[in-house]
């Protein structure tokens, strides 16, 4: 091999390792994880007289277990499907979770339903609910004055869920709907398990809150 390359290969590992860390999905991590290794076996063998053998052993068993996690990860999307209004969520709101994560997450909540005019959050209180609706609608009121419909695939009672914080608003069931419940303490001590995991939860909700805003200055610009 050219010489003149051979830093070249070091540097590539390095900068794939880092690009790694930047990602959020699973697969690319990994994927980024395996050429790097695969540069860094390369860079070791070529840069001095000798094979550098113990970087190049130990590399080759990290590329050897991110390709068995693929293998896991794959193997997890194709058993686990979704139907009706999961799938459907889990398309729009959840799609940076892996299947066997998203069936996780919903396997510590509850599913109900409830009648129209349901109260779910009343004004100026903390739930110790976090809601996702699956099927039918809700509005959001304050003194008697909409501000805004929820539905299928929103939370409910999301900001207090990320802050503790007592709520602005009554929420109502605008019709009969269905939705998971989660236990606030709870779904707080599953997420603080793993933090890339809480840090995506975060984001489904944080893409509701923009998209809440996004509308409300469409309304206003109307």
């Amino acid at each position: 091999m050219n010489q003149e390359i051979v830093p070249y290969l070091g540097h590539l590992a390095y900068t794939l390792i880092f690009f790694s860390f930047l990602v959020r999905k699973m697969m690319w991590l990994r994927g980024l994880a395996i050429i790097a290794g695969i540069a860094s076996i390369f860079y070791n063998y070529h840069i001095s007289a000798t094979p550098l053998w113990v970087p190049i052993q130990w590399n080759i068993l990290f590329i050897a277990t991110n390709v068995l996690q693929i293998v896991f990860l794959l193997k997890g999307k194709m058993n686990v499907s979704f139907d009706g209004a999961l799938d459907k969520i889990y398309k729009t709101r959840f799609s940076h979770f892996t299947p066997m994560e998203f069936k996780t997450l919903i396997g510590i909540a509850h599913t109900r339903s409830s009648p129209m005019n349901t109260v779910l959050v009343e004004n100026n209180s903390t739930p110790d609910s976090l809601f996702l609706l699956l099927e039918g609608a809700c509005t959001v009121e304050l003194n008697g004055k909409e501000l805004a419909i929820l539905r299928e695939g929103d939370f409910v009672g999301e900001m207090s869920f990320l802050t503790d914080s007592k709520t602005r608003a009554d929420v109502y069931a605008k019709s009969k709907i269905t939705y998971l419940i989660w236990d606030n303490q709870k779904l707080h001590a599953f997420l603080s398990k793993n933090a890339n995991l809480l840090h995506r939860f975060e984001g489904a909700i944080g893409h509701q809150l923009i998209e809440a805003i996004v509308k409300n200055n469409q309304t206003k610009a109307a």
